[in-house]
C-alpha cells in the first residue's frame, strides 16, 4: 500500500501547488519502492498507476497533449519499463541459487538420515545446527557405526558406566563446547545441560539450542550436532525378549575378547 499511497499523495499535492510547480517526475519513486520488495507483476501494476497519474496531471490542467506533458509521460513510461525489466532479471538470478539449494538439500538429506524416535527402550532426539547460511548440514555428521564398534586404536582406554532407566546419554561435537560469545568466552556446556537432563531428549535439545544460540548471538562459527538418548522405565527391567540382559562384568569380558 505504500507505493499506492505515495502516488495519491503526489497527485493531490501537485494539484494544490501553483501551476508552475510540477511534481509528476516524483512518481517514479513509487515504482522504485515497489521493485525493492515485489516482483515484476506488482511492479508493473504500480507503474501503470504512476503513468496514469502523470497523464491525469496533464488532463487536469488542460495540457495533456502539450509537448512538455507528453515528454514527461513518455519518460516515466520508459523508466517504468526499465524497472520492470530489471525485476525480471533479478527474479531469474534468484531462481538459479534456489535450484542449487534444492539439489544441495536433497544431497544433505541423503547423507543425514533421521534417527528413530524410540529404538527399543530408548528415547532419541537429535539436533543439528549448521554454521553456514542456507545450509541444513555442514561438516559434522551423526551417522558412522554403533557405539563401541568403531575401528579405533587398540590401546584406547575403555570406561564403563551404568546406563540405568531414567539416565540420559548426551553426545555432541566440538561445535558445541567450542562455541564462544562476543567476548570469546566458551559455552559452559556441562553446566548448562545439567539443568535440563530431567526432561525428555526433545525438550533437552530444545533448551540447549535456544541457550547455545543466545550465548553466541544467534550465529555459530562451527557446525554443532547433538544426540540425546534417554533410557525409559520398563516393566521388565533387566530382560529383553524373554532373555536376561548381560551384566556389566559380562560386558567388560566381552569387550576384552
Amino acid at each position: 500500500m505504500i507505493p499506492v499511497v505515495l502516488i495519491v499523495v503526489i497527485t493531490v499535492v501537485d494539484i494544490l501547488v501553483p501551476a508552475d510547480v510540477h511534481l509528476g517526475p516524483l512518481l517514479v519513486i513509487a515504482s522504485a519502492i515497489t521493485a525493492s520488495f515485489a516482483g515484476p507483476l506488482l511492479t508493473g501494476v504500480i507503474e501503470v498507476l504512476a503513468v496514469a497519474a502523470q497523464a491525469f496531471f496533464g488532463w487536469h490542467f488542460g495540457v495533456l497533449f502539450s509537448r512538455n506533458v507528453m515528454v514527461q509521460v513518455l519518460a516515466l513510461a520508459v523508466l517504468s519499463s526499465l524497472i520492470v525489466f530489471f525485476c525480471v532479471v533479478r527474479k531469474q538470478h534468484r531462481r538459479r541459487p534456489a535450484q542449487v539449494w534444492s539439489v544441495a538439500e536433497a544431497a544433505q538429506h541423503a547423507l543425514l538420515w533421521p534417527l528413530p524416535d524410540r529404538p527399543g527402550p530408548m528415547q532419541v532426539a537429535c539436533l543439528y545446527l549448521a554454521a553456514e547460511d542456507e545450509a541444513r548440514i555442514g561438516g559434522d555428521l551423526y551417522a558412522a557405526p554403533p557405539l563401541g564398534l568403531g575401528s579405533g586404536p587398540a590401546d584406547c582406554t575403555l570406561d564403563l558406566f551404568s546406563f540405568e532407566a531414567g539416565d540420559t546419554l548426551l553426545l555432541y561435537t566440538d561445535g558445541v563446547v567450542e562455541a564462544r560469545d562476543q567476548d570469546g568466552i566458551f559455552y559452559l556446556f556441562t553446566e548448562r545441560a545439567a539443568q535440563w537432563t530431567d526432561n525428555t531428549p526433545e525438550t533437552l535439545l530444545h533448551h540447549l539450542r535456544r541457550d547455545l544460540l543466545a550465548h553466541t548471538g544467534g550465529r555459530l562459527d562451527d557446525d554443532a550436532a547433538l544426540i540425546a538418548i534417554r533410557r525409559m522405565h520398563t516393566r521388565h527391567a533387566g530382560r529383553h525378549h524373554g532373555k536376561p540382559l548381560p551384566r556389566a562384568s559380562e560386558l567388560r569380558s566381552w569387550n576384552q575378547m
